[in-house]
């Protein structure tokens, strides 16, 4: 995977998280994919890539 490809798929992330009210996310790494769920879901520490507001 290139930097552009994980970037692309960090920005589809995003893009397509669900609706939650939680001001804090976790994008996370999972099954192959990035994907990006609220802070209040409990997470293993080792799929989490960044946090953002």
């Amino acid at each position: 995977m290139t930097h552009e490809q994980i970037i692309e798929d960090i920005e589809a992330a995003i893009n397509h998280r669900t609706i939650s009210n939680t001001l804090c996310w976790y994008i996370i790494f999972y099954h192959n994919r990035i994907c990006c769920i609220p802070s209040n879901v409990s997470t293993p520490p080792e799929i989490i890539l960044g946090q953002f507001t």
